[in-house]
This record gives C-alpha cells, sequence and structure tokens, in this order.
C-alpha cells in the first residue's frame, strides 16, 4: 500500500501522452491487456523515431502470444534496439522504503543495456545488464502464474513442503519454455526468472499469490477480481502460456492446471491430487 508515500518534489505528474514524448526515456508500467491502447495514443501523440522504451510490464498477449516488446515493435515500427525490458523482484512496497532491490535491464545490444542500467541504478537499487531480451520476458511472465498456484497451495492449507516443491517444479516449466522459444535457460535461473519467482510466489505483496490464496480457499474467480484495486496479471497470462506450451510442445503440467482451475473451474484440490498422482519419473533439472 502506497497511500502514504510522499513523491518526491522533483517528479512532475501530467496527463498529457505528447508532453511524455519528449523525454529521452519513456518507461511503460501499465498490465499487458492495456500496452495497445496506450501505444494507440502515443502514435497519435508525436513522433517516437528516437525514443527509448522502457518496460516494466509482466505478461505475455493474450490469443497473439506476443510479448510486449514484439507489441511495441510491431505498432511503434522502432529498432530493437531502442526496446528495453526492466524486470525483476521489485515489489513497490518495499522499494518506496529504500529497501536494497536488484533487477535486470535487457535490450538486444548488452551494450545498450549496459548504459539503461546505470540510469536506473542507485545504491539501494541495483540494475543487472542483460541481452536476453526474450528470457527477461518469460521469467516475468510465467511467474506470475506459478505464484497463483503457490497461493492456491496456501489456501488449501498447505505449508512449507509444497511450496518449496511448487516453485522448483515451477521454475522447470519456465526453463523447458523459455529453452524452446530460444532464450537462455541461464537467464531463467537468474534475477529476473528465479528471484522474481521467488518473491512472487512466497511474498504477502504479491497479488497473483493472493489470487491463489482466495481460489484455494473456495473464492470464485469473479468476486476475487471484483475485490482487488490493482491487477493480478497471472489471471491472463495462465490463458497465453497455456497457448504456448500447446504451440511449442512443452509439457507445463503445473500451468495447465492453473489454466484449469480459471477457465474450466476445476476444483483446486482435484489439481493437486491430479499433480501428484502423475506418472513417477527421474527428476531432471538441466541448467545448461
Amino acid at each position: 500500500n502506497l497511500a502514504n508515500f510522499t513523491y518526491s518534489q522533483d517528479i512532475d505528474f501530467i496527463t498529457d501522452i505528447g508532453l511524455a514524448l519528449n523525454s529521452d526515456v519513456i518507461l511503460i508500467a501499465v498490465s499487458t491487456s492495456s500496452i495497445r491502447s496506450v501505444v494507440s495514443q502515443i502514435l497519435s501523440a508525436g513522433s517516437v523515431a528516437n525514443s527509448n522504451f522502457v518496460i516494466a510490464s509482466k505478461g505475455i498477449e493474450n490469443d497473439t502470444c506476443y510479448t510486449i516488446s514484439d507489441i511495441l515493435e510491431q505498432m511503434l515500427k522502432i529498432k530493437k534496439e531502442n526496446i528495453y525490458i526492466l524486470s525483476g523482484p521489485s515489489h513497490a512496497e518495499e522499494v518506496v522504503k529504500y529497501h536494497p532491490t536488484t533487477v535486470v535491464m535487457a535490450n538486444s545490444r548488452i551494450s545498450n543495456a549496459r548504459k539503461m542500467q546505470e540510469v536506473f541504478s542507485s545504491q539501494y537499487f541495483r540494475v543487472y545488464s542483460s541481452d536476453d531480451v526474450l528470457g527477461v520476458q518469460l521469467g516475468g511472465a510465467i511467474k506470475n502464474v506459478i505464484a497463483i498456484a503457490a497461493g492456491i497451495c496456501s489456501g488449501l492449507g498447505y505449508g512449507d513442503n509444497a511450496l518449496s516443491a511448487l516453485a522448483v517444479r515451477g521454475l522447470e516449466e519456465i526453463s523447458h519454455l523459455a529453452d524452446k522459444m530460444g532464450a537462455k535457460k541461464t537467464t531463467v535461473f537468474g534475477i529476473s526468472g528465479c528471484g522474481d519467482l521467488i518473491a512472487t510466489a512466497f511474498s504477502k505483496h504479491s497479488r497473483n499469490r493472493y489470487v491463489g490464496e482466495m481460489l484455494g480457499k473456495g473464492e470464485k474467480l469473479e468476486s476475487i477480481l471484483d475485490n482487488m484495486k490493482m491487477v493480478a496479471e497471472g489471471v491472463n497470462t495462465t490463458k497465453s502460456i497455456y497457448q504456448l506450451s500447446k504451440i511449442h510442445q512443452v509439457q507445463m503440467p503445473i500451468c495447465t492446471e492453473i489454466y484449469n482451475i480459471i477457465f474450466s473451474n476445476k476444483s483446486p484440490r482435484t489439481v493437486i491430487n491430479d499433480l501428484m498422482s502423475r506418472e513417477l519419473v527421474d527428476e531432471k533439472i538441466e541448467r545448461n
């Protein structure tokens, strides 16, 4: 809750997108479902040929399965080099208290990412650089789905045993899809993948975990979302990840079962039973 937070006097709040486009760096931090609308407004407001866009949103578009960088590149007709991804475990409730926070800045050119990391870094906000634009986005999006699953476990009354196993197996699902789509597995096991998953799956600040917890307690999804003041990206992303798993023929049992809960009204307790009753296999965790 940022209700009592006082913003710096150096920050000006404006509603004129055209005026905002005069900036060298434009930060986009809206829900994935709102991206196209916002970009359309940007297109109507002025030229962005030389602008640098930093995306802080985390999600994959439904049906097209586009990443947010895909959408910006397609709609704005700008080069990949002008699109940056800022992602990682960074709950705003802790950032505003100057708690140490680390995130990743990704760009298709590592030299660009290194320059932009300097813009966003501070004594308490440490930014790492990466050239794995896809991997950073996949980690930031899929971890929200796994966080819903973590919340369901908590809502059903399960403890650390279930949650820790869920986090590890969920990370494997992210890794398998990222590898199949051409992203780097090493990114998945870094700050923007594993780090963000831990924060989102276990934190009291996590909106996606909260949705899962309420589902586990028997609440209806529509009622849960109606009573929330903020967007839980994982709900819509669940559909996109389910679609991507089919397209790339990757088995993602946890993400698939969360899809079944949200879109097919499958019982959370039945889902847990089904996951635990799957065919026994060897543990194969690949890091490279």
